[in-house]
């Protein structure tokens, strides 16, 4: 599945980027330097083997969460390493594409991609992308603010220099070598927030720098909560939550329980994926968590349909069982790990808290938590700003005005006045953004993949 030594030498020079970054940020002449020399040599990189330059884009987009690992100040601007990184590959991809080009392999391209539903789809996205961009502007919606959100969709581009490594190479090879550079910076995200929770759990005396690199870079947030439980979420645990279904849903293929205990692969997928369940629960994200359960939903119907048409109902009743039974063993390893490291003690005593209470009240506090409460107070007033324009809505850098009880907006207005561009009903933003039949383009797609 993996190749070992890219894994072995992405996870280790994952560590070394993450020391740079840390030290870049508590001493800021550092910064600038960090900065270029990474873009340096992924552009030396890139142009022996632009596959190397995908690979260091896929690594950081993991690890990376919003992109701020590193960063330049330019007129107060801050460029973040992820469009440099971006900005680097598609400029390489596109000198490359320059000096080789050939108009017999271009018609060869086309044919081959004609027929190509996928390609079809993507195709009309970027079109309303553009649509979006263009009505933004027609909007007058501002033009720092329609950047930075049409910045984002851009992203999107990395897809040609991706079409062209797998077409030049041999395809099952560069997925192998992706998957493994994807696995090993997901292995560390997970190893980074445990020891994160240790830190923070046992009060060591260096936690505000720590704080502040993680907030500052915006990897993710560290809070204190009420009951002394500390919450470490980074936005890439999305990441972790795909990551769990690849060690977790392989495990459903062995016929017995036994035969699963015995093989040593499956023992690492086991522990992969009950490592990857308690960073899910320890994120203390709703989101990831109804993702979990919606997808363990449809992994379950799945294989009791296959299950059952095989071999009828006692086959489908006898998976779904051993479905329960490797997922309910796979939570309680992922919570006791959680309470080990809570609970370790060294220094001092840690926090004694029961995990389980503490998931419990996270799932069933969503109208009083300041997060969820500002959500539901954020629908109407986007939904309004929807059925104003529903079909061809209104661009990028669109803003909407509501009420918040975050606290950081509470301090800086005691009303709670918020506006904002990016909003937390995501496919809501994207109606807005860029219209209706944007929308269902962007759902086809999906649907697709």
């Amino acid at each position: 599945m993996i190749n070992k030594k890219i894994f072995q030498l992405t996870f280790v020079l994952i560590i070394i980027l993450e020391l740079f970054s840390l030290n870049a940020f508590l001493f800021e002449k550092m910064m600038p330097y960090c900065f270029f020399s990474i873009l340096i040599l992924t552009l030396i990189l890139s142009f022996k083997q632009l596959k190397y330059g995908l690979y260091i884009i896929f690594a950081e987009l993991v690890i990376g969460s919003l992109g701020y690992l590193f960063w330049f100040d330019f007129y107060n601007f801050k460029i973040s390493i992820r469009v440099a990184l971006w900005s680097i590959v598609m400029f390489v991809w596109f000198t490359k594409f320059i000096f080789n080009f050939k108009p017999d392999l271009i018609k060869k391209d086309i044919l081959a991609v004609k027929n190509n539903s996928y390609i079809l789809w993507l195709t009309l996205l970027c079109f309303f992308v553009f649509w979006g961009l263009a009505n933004g502007y027609i909007h007058e919606n501002g033009v720092k603010n329609i950047f930075l959100d049409f910045n984002a969709w851009v992203f999107w581009g990395i897809f040609f220099p991706c079409y062209s490594i797998l077409k030049h190479n041999n395809q099952k090879k560069i997925e192998k070598e992706i998957l493994s550079v994807l696995f090993a910076s997901i292995i560390f995200i997970s190893i980074k927030t445990i020891v994160i929770l240790y830190l923070f759990s046992h009060g060591f005396n260096f936690l505000p720098e720590i704080y502040r690199w993680i907030r500052d870079t915006r990897v993710g947030e560290i809070t204190k909560m009420d009951s002394g439980f500390v919450r470490v979420f980074f936005q890439s645990h999305v990441y972790i939550l795909v990551a769990f279904f690849a060690t977790f849903s392989p495990l459903l293929f062995y016929k017995k329980i036994s035969q699963t205990v015995k093989e040593r692969k499956s023992q690492v997928q086991f522990l992969l994926s009950s490592l990857f369940l308690s960073i899910l629960i320890l994120s203390y994200s709703r989101s990831n968590w109804l993702g979990l359960i919606l997808g363990l939903g449809i992994l379950f119907s799945f294989s009791y349909f296959f299950s059952y048409k095989k071999n009828g109902f006692k086959a489908g009743l006898k998976k779904i069982v051993q479905i329960l039974f490797i997922f309910c063993v796979s939570t309680v390893l992922g919570i006791t790990l959680i309470a080990l490291v809570i609970n370790f003690p060294f220094p001092g005593e840690g926090s004694e808290l029961n995990t389980i209470t503490l998931v419990s009240e996270r799932a069933t506090s969503i109208k009083n938590e300041a997060g969820a409460s500002s959500r539901w107070r954020l629908l109407p007033v986007l939904w309004k700003e929807i059925v104003d324009s529903p079909i061809l809505g209104k661009g990028f850098g669109t803003t909407v005005t509501y009420i918040s009880d975050d606290p950081r907006v509470r301090e800086s207005d005691s009303t709670g006045t918020y506006t904002t561009f990016a909003f937390e009903w995501g496919w809501l933003d994207i109606w807005l953004k860029l219209g209706m039949f944007g929308l269902l383009v962007f759902i086809f797609l999906i649907f697709n993949i």
